[in-house]
């Protein structure tokens, strides 16, 4: 079938929707927030696609644990055909946790310690020579390949930074006939029959140089000679020297100067949150949580989150920490240099490395190049930390695939977002289809077919009423010019802006104004906010709520060396609002009313009705989470749970309370005709005009439905709203204050 249909979808506000989404192409939902666009792509195809998948692989509920995926519901439809595997990215994936990193979020960390753990080199602690044993046709092969037709000194070393004299050692090789020792990097000859002084309380390296050879197949014998010279006054080790550069190479599995052996690496010596964990810093980076480790490194483990004690292992001569802390255009650049396909042998080395590869190549590809490995999962942008989430799922080539994403194009410019339309092309041509929920003109442009969905929100909403194919969206969603605002005289003006590697010469902010940072990703939006604006405001007398100031306790004496900032005219600066998304929290027992602090006054005001002061109800008997008011069928949740043996239970109205979740004598006082359960099923807009006497009360809903919530039903879960609406919400909590005069947000 060349699409999916859907028929009678009826998903939350979806009105029995039947729609024919074409596959193996670029196709989009649009519309207003709350206007159905998530319940239908993502609570109706995307749910029913992941759980026939999960039905038909028959797989053990132990496999798949308490993941995301095993708790979709079954979606309300009554038909689906056509429908391929799925792969989804929803904005419902929360925000990325301080111990997470870029390399942790995008999967490359994994792989990377995989590599590290199976192929990487490792190397004494202290003297630093290599402990992977190599025997001596894999020697003597490895050196004429890697070093044909350049000329090398092979070197035996004979104590490596230890305490002594060692005249008898030096006596003993110019018997032998050797004309040239190093000791300590200064070279003399043996030769010249000269006392060579050396400082027995010191450490010393002594070094025999064998000889000096041109690196050609012609002169197989005297370099096996040499080499086997070299191992057997070396105790096993080889030292070369070549274009000024020193390469050791180890025939025995220990170290032959003070007899450290090799460990047995582990994927986990490489990990943050495992074994390998700082204990100074608990794997975070900084000595203080607050603050970013590529800034302000924790000394025990310079911001690597690694403990210094772990096996010293290099690839390359690279080690672990060193390449975790490149931009990830730079590795992928390292491993197409020194590490091409034609160059390993093993095929598990090739299987990891290209798999690392194919996801690096991604990354960059999705502009996300200038992200560090090591760099922490919270201080990326919305736009940032989604785009790294899909990267790892586009990185998987699946042909024949349904591709299911929430806004992939937020917070890009109009370049970034050709680019990832250019991916999702090439996607296409591969059989793919991708199915997206976006709201960017440049993206429903590029789009072969858009579908409107309205005509407004909540119960006003849930239908397609318009679809359009490429031509028709690229008149609809051209971009409109708006109006330039006056500049306002209140301004702060940072000057010498130097975050990270981004160097900016001068950015305005005007009090009055909405004030806007675009830029590509990497240009440091994100930064300049959190390390110079946000800490420049507590300087001048901004004071953060009690919420952001637990979660931004930055100390702004350290970024001083950050910009430089001089204000002009009457500043006002009161209150200052940090407002990110992503931070309100999901739950199906929270909800709107709750969130807008209106549940615990209308749970007051319904106690004081005269019919509950003669039944004896108080406060606690309107809530659902205690006993006293709670229907004791359901515990308060409205529904019963069916079981299921691979998905997430079925949810069934509560034949007792009928959704109520309150104990029946709870619902017989009533407030102007409405019971308890009555209200919390109006809309905010509704309940305004209910409770206008109410002050407190409907200042709060206020607010919300003049951010356009009004169609919001007072008793919705959280979990049911889309981004957009937990979002506006969020705004509706930090304007909560009366008086906004000296607010920055």
């Amino acid at each position: 079938m060349s699409f999916i249909s859907v028929i009678g979808a009826q998903e939350h506000n979806l009105k029995d929707v039947n729609v024919d989404i074409p596959k193996n192409s670029l196709v989009a939902f649009t519309g207003i927030s709350g206007s159905g666009k998530s319940s239908l792509v993502f609570n109706t195809i995307y749910a029913e696609a992941f759980r026939r998948f999960v039905d038909a692989s028959q797989a053990p509920i132990y496999v798949m644990g308490n993941s995301v995926w095993s708790k979709i519901s079954r979606p309300k439809f009554r038909s689906i055909t056509g429908l391929p595997p799925a792969l989804g990215l929803s904005q419902r994936q929360g925000v990325a946790s301080r111990m997470s990193t870029v390399g942790t979020l995008c999967g490359a960390s994994d792989l990377l310690r995989v590599y590290y753990s199976a192929f990487g080199n490792v190397f004494c602690r202290k003297c630093d020579i290599s402990l992977k044993a190599t025997d001596f046709p894999t020697l003597v092969k490895e050196i004429l390949s890697e070093f044909e037709k350049k000329k090398a000194y092979f070197i035996s070393v004979i104590v490596e930074k230890r305490k002594g004299a060692f005249q008898k050692e030096i006596e003993k090789f110019r018997e032998l006939g050797f004309s040239k020792l190093r000791v300590n990097g200064s070279l003399y000859d043996l030769q010249e029959n000269k006392p060579i002084k050396i400082d027995g309380k010191k450490l010393n390296t002594v070094e025999v140089i064998v000889d000096y050879i041109g690196i050609t197949t012609d002169k197989l014998s005297r370099i096996e000679r040499a080499i086997s010279q070299c191992l057997d006054y070396g105790h096993g080790v080889l030292k070369l020297e070549v274009d000024n550069k020193e390469y050791k190479y180890n025939t025995k599995s220990s170290c032959p100067q003070c007899g450290e052996s090799a460990p047995k690496l582990d994927p986990r010596h490489f990990s943050h949150s495992s074994i390998g964990q700082c204990p100074t810093c608990s794997g975070l980076g900084t000595q203080n949580e607050n603050l970013p480790c590529d800034l302000f490194p924790c000394h025990t483990c310079q911001g690597s989150r690694l403990t210094p004690n772990r096996p010293t292992v290099r690839v390359k001569g690279k080690t672990y920490e060193q390449l975790h802390s490149l931009p990830i255009s730079e590795l992928n650049t390292f491993f197409e240099t020194h590490l091409p396909y034609s160059s390993l042998e093993q095929a598990s080395e090739t299987k990891v490395l290209s798999e690392l590869r194919r996801l690096l190549n991604t990354i960059v590809r999705l502009n996300l190049g200038h992200l560090l490995l090591n760099r922490a999962g919270d201080s990326l942008s919305p736009g940032d930390l989604q785009r790294l989430r899909l990267s790892s799922m586009l990185s998987n080539h699946l042909n024949g695939a349904l591709y299911v994403m929430d806004e992939p194009c937020q917070g890009l410019t109009r370049e970034e977002v050709l680019q990832l339309v250019k991916v999702f092309q090439e996607m296409v041509q591969k059989k793919a289809s991708v199915l997206a929920v976006e709201h960017h003109p440049t993206f429903l442009q590029e789009c072969e077919t858009v579908f409107v969905m309205g005509p407004k929100a909540g119960r006003n909403g849930g239908k397609i009423i318009e679809i359009m194919t490429k031509g028709m969206s690229e008149k609809n969603f051209k971009k409109k010019s708006k109006p330039k605002q006056e500049h306002s005289p209140n301004y702060l003006n940072f000057t010498d802006i130097s975050v990270r590697k981004v160097k900016i010469p001068q950015i305005r902010l005007y009090q009055g104004k909405i004030n806007l940072l675009r830029g590509p990703s990497g240009t440091g939006k994100s930064s300049f906010i959190n390390l110079c604006v946000i800490p420049k405001l507590k300087e001048l007398g901004g004071k953060l709520t009690q919420e952001d100031s637990e979660e931004n306790n930055n100390n702004p004496a350290f970024f001083d060396n950050f910009c430089s900032l001089k204000t002009s005219g009457n500043l006002d600066i009161s209150t200052l609002n940090y407002v990110k998304p992503g931070t309100m929290t999901r739950s199906s027992r929270k909800i709107v009313a709750s969130s807008l602090e209106v549940l615990q006054p209308l749970r007051a005001l319904y106690a004081q009705l005269p019919t509950s002061q003669v039944m004896g109800l108080s406060e606690s008997s309107y809530s659902w989470n205690s006993k006293l008011g709670r229907c004791d069928h359901c515990e308060g949740k409205g529904y019963i749970e069916l079981p299921q043996k691979y998905s997430q239970p079925v949810r069934m109205p509560c034949e007792v309370c009928l959704g109520a979740k309150l104990q029946s004598r709870v619902l017989i006082p009533r407030f102007k005709g409405y019971h308890f359960a009555e209200l919390m099923n109006l809309t905010l807009e509704q309940a305004h005009e209910l409770l206008l006497n109410q002050k407190q009360i409907s200042q709060r809903l206020g607010r919300a439905i003049n951010f356009g919530l009004g169609y919001v039903l007072l008793g919705q879960g959280m979990d049911s709203l889309s981004g957009g609406e937990l979002q506006r919400l969020t705004l509706t909590l930090q304007l909560k204050r009366a008086n906004l005069t000296g607010a920055w947000f």
